[in-house]
């Protein structure tokens, strides 16, 4: 809305096409199918209507590419003082509905179910952790050790009764930098020790994280956190998760 409101229409539609055409041409390329544009948004799957392999890794190469796209876009949107817009992904992997969906005034060929709804509810819990792609559980154990992760946390999401864990996808296993592997790998540190309730471990560990990452977000949350449980620690019905009762 901010973005539509300082644009005029003709360049508003142009910068979108650019931003959903970055996307866009890397879903297609990694034999995804582009479901639907939803304002600023693209919606895609993998694996239907044609079958495709490892459909998981694909749709999280995708992921990684798209972003990598688009911050070359964002350079020169920049030199041409334009609004820098951004983009937050939400991946999940599971069975859904697909087929045509509608009336006889107008069917849509698209997926709908629960496990499509997780992947919005990801895409939209980037914005509390300030992370940029979300994935869950299950699409990591997909891709096994191809790819480039830390925990975000377990949570508890509007429409699901039970917690999922999310993960942040920060690059591929040969693509990525050492710097970012070990990072991730001090992070899962001090994950494990606030799951285990060894909040003093855990407040010291994501301290010296967040002191080495000022802008990481998702570093200060779990200060915060083990601060908190340090000083009033949860009871015993605590399963190291949140829940989020907005979509």
């Amino acid at each position: 809305t901010h973005y539509s409101e300082s644009l005029d229409p003709n360049d508003l539609v142009l910068q979108l096409n650019e931003y959903l055409g970055c996307f866009s041409s890397v879903i297609i390329r990694n034999q995804g199918t582009v479901d639907k544009y939803i304002g600023d948004a693209v919606m895609a799957y993998w694996n239907a209507p044609r079958d495709c392999d490892d459909y998981a890794f694909k749709a999280c190469k995708t992921a990684i590419q798209g972003l990598y796209n688009l911050s070359f876009l964002q350079k020169e949107w920049a030199k041409l003082n334009k609004p820098i817009l951004k983009a937050r992904v939400g991946i999940n992997t599971g069975n859904v509905v697909l087929g045509n969906i509608g009336t006889e005034q107008h069917l849509s060929y698209t997926v709908i179910g629960d496990n499509v709804n997780l992947a919005s509810r990801l895409e939209g819990l980037n914005k509390v952790y300030d992370t940029t792609i979300m994935i869950s559980d299950v699409t990591l154990k997909a891709c096994g050790d191809r790819l480039v992760t830390r925990p975000i946390d377990l949570v508890g999401v509007k429409g699901k009764d039970k917690k999922i864990m999310v993960h942040e996808l920060l690059g591929l296993t040969n693509e990525t930098s050492s710097k970012i592997v070990n990072f991730c790998s001090d992070f899962k540190t001090a994950f494990a020790a606030y799951v285990k309730k060894d909040w003093s471990v855990g407040l010291s560990l994501f301290q010296n994280l967040a002191s080495e990452n000022p802008d990481d977000k998702l570093s200060q949350i779990y200060v915060d956190r083990c601060t908190e449980y340090q000083q009033t620690p949860p009871d015993a019905s605590w399963d190291g998760g949140y829940q989020y009762h907005e979509k």
